[in-house]
């Protein structure tokens, strides 16, 4: 595995808030839901973050999947079904300035 540093700096910062309904994730599974962030681009670096605890849900990974949308990896542990309430997420969002030839990320 090559690491490699990305040219310069954030370009852009943002913190966000955001209203989601995640959708009833089966019991002993991780998935990938996503949800619309206007101006997310593919190489965009995005961390979202729950207010409350639910018991049986994880978010793990976050990524930007496509222009506009987020993808975060959520997992349920537990042995039922669990349907989390809507509320409200908090998502950081950072645009790397440059490029970086070992990573693949082109702004």
């Amino acid at each position: 595995m090559s690491v490699g540093i990305i040219a310069g700096n954030a370009s852009g910062i943002n913190i966000l808030e955001a209203t989601w309904d995640i959708p009833s994730v089966a019991a002993n599974t991780t998935e990938e839901e996503t949800f619309t962030l206007a101006g997310a681009k593919v190489g965009d670096y995005v961390h979202v973050s729950k207010a409350d605890l639910d018991a049986g849900i994880i978010f793990g990974s976050a990524r930007v999947t496509a222009a506009d949308t987020v993808g975060v990896q959520i997992s349920n542990p537990t042995a039922s079904a669990v349907d989390a309430a809507s509320e409200t997420v908090k998502i950081l969002h950072v645009r790397p300035e440059g490029q970086s030839a070992n990573t693949g990320i082109a702004v």
